[in-house]
């Protein structure tokens, strides 16, 4: 995956999540502790919609084994930039499979 590029509102997210995310290789845990602490209001609500969206993404087939892979093969903290990113470009949830394919299967 390219880097990023992160607007300052993305970064925000981005940084905030770094905090709630597990250092370890584990997508599933990573975006359950992120939509447990949005829903504690540690982050910010549209972390919520980016994480669930990814869980809803991968576990309804709606993205395909490419992306599936690229997203479990992320460092936590590519994971957290990417969570900022759709939490600022996504407005809701159903826009999540898209982005994701076009960021890693185009």
């Amino acid at each position: 995956m390219a880097t990023l590029k992160l607007t300052p509102a993305a970064a925000s997210v981005r940084d905030a999540l770094v905090a709630e995310i597990v250092p370890a290789k584990c997508l599933d845990l990573n975006l359950d502790a992120v939509v447990r602490a949005a829903s504690r209001r540690d982050v910010p609500y549209s972390a919520y919609h980016a994480a669930y969206g990814i869980a809803w993404a991968v576990q309804t087939g709606r993205v395909g084994g490419v992306v599936e892979k690229a997203l479990r093969d992320l460092t936590w903290k590519k994971l957290a930039a990417l969570l900022g990113r759709l939490a600022t470009e996504c407005e809701a949830m159903d826009r999540v499979p898209a982005t994701l394919i076009a960021l890693f299967a185009a």
